[in-house]
């Protein structure tokens, strides 16, 4: 059942040991990255400290599994996994009934509230344990449920882990999520996705095997995200033999990756220069071509035509013989000589007298 594709040194595999489906209790070993979290959760029980907690994790980061597990540190663990959309808080509230006595729940609220706090109150002899996984719910259901039945959690005698998504935790009222104390999943580091396929392969092989630290720091790159559900994802497909590696920029190894853009920039600046420099070459193509004032225009002389000059001289017509025009002022005078008086020099004398 080894993988040809993809090849983490597997030893050889009696079944797939890489499910995706949530942990069981009797799974608990197999629980890992999360036992910091699971501790602090397991001591609120041990000590009967109610408290209500907000688990926030994206989709397959396996926070039902880690509520399956804190509840085996129980002797009573009331698990919902629905959130209704007509009346949610008490349909909540009845689902909860329901786990505790067989038969139909009262429809009075507060008798039905009244009714389930004493319950869990003699059933303590461990801290009872509520958890919502609420992470397919309707946002608006959600707060509407919470909305309801908030004040009935905070007198409740039991430890409550409402698991929801950061989605939703960004859409519900702030004001209530502070009633809540906020825990994280996050994502597994290498010591967490190492113990993650060690532990299971181990159900599955007689013969030990431990991963590289190389090995894991290359499933969580193709992991992506280091979510549980994708690594098991990765190493399924593995087992299947239908696994091929990535081939795009993203899941690319980080070195690689820097060194792919370290020569991608490089490239861009010899290509950037190139083109300056071509672009300066057309412009010093194209200048002679243009028309210029302080460039001499070729010279091709003409009969009659100098360089000096810049113009044609015809000698043939300078050789004729030119018409003198008449003096201006002869033609003037010709002009006006019917007038009474010559007024081509006018002194004081010549003036006429007038009274």
């Amino acid at each position: 059942m080894q993988g040809n594709t993809l090849d983490f040194g597997f030893p050889q595999l009696s079944e797939d040991p890489f499910s995706s489906n949530p942990l069981d209790k009797e799974e608990f070993d197999l629980l890992v990255g999360r036992h910091v979290m699971f501790e602090e959760l397991e001591r609120k029980i041990t000590f009967k400290s109610a408290d209500r907690i907000l688990l926030v994790g994206e989709f397959g980061s396996g926070k039902t599994s880690f509520m399956q597990c804190l509840g085996t540190r129980t002797n009573l663990h009331l698990s919902v996994d629905r959130i209704a959309f007509s009346e949610p808080g008490v349909e909540l509230m009845k689902d909860l009934y329901a786990q505790l006595i067989d038969g139909s729940p009262p429809h009075d609220y507060q008798k039905l509230s009244k009714d389930l706090r004493r319950m869990l109150h003699d059933s303590r002899q461990m801290l009872p344990l509520v958890t919502i996984d609420a992470d397919m719910a309707d946002v608006s259901s959600l707060e509407a449920c919470l909305r309801s039945s908030l004040h009935f959690f905070e007198r409740l005698p039991a430890l409550i882990v409402l698991a929801i998504n950061p989605q939703q935790q960004s859409l519900i009222s702030e004001q209530l999520l502070q009633r809540f104390e906020l825990r994280t999943m996050t994502s597994l580091d290498i010591d967490g996705i190492k113990a993650l396929v060690e532990r299971r392969i181990s159900k599955a092989s007689s013969q030990p095997y431990n991963m590289s630290t190389d090995d894991a720091k290359r499933l969580l790159q193709l992991s992506r995200s280091g979510q549980p559900s994708a690594v098991i994802k990765v190493l399924r497909d593995t087992v299947a033999g239908n696994y091929t590696p990535p081939t795009n920029v993203d899941e690319q190894p980080e070195a690689q990756i820097q060194e792919q853009s370290i020569t991608e920039l490089e490239a861009d600046e010899e290509s950037e220069e190139l083109s300056l420099e071509s672009d300066a070459e057309d412009i010093l193509q194209e200048e002679p071509t243009k028309p210029s004032d302080s460039v001499e225009e070729s010279w091709e002389p003409t009969p009659g035509m100098t360089e000096a000059s810049g113009f044609d001289l015809d000698l043939e017509i300078l050789d004729e013989p030119v018409d003198e025009q008449p003096d201006i002022q002869e033609v003037v005078a010709a002009a006006e000589g019917d007038q009474e008086f010559d007024d081509a020099y006018v002194t004081e004398d010549s003036l006429p007298f007038s009274g």
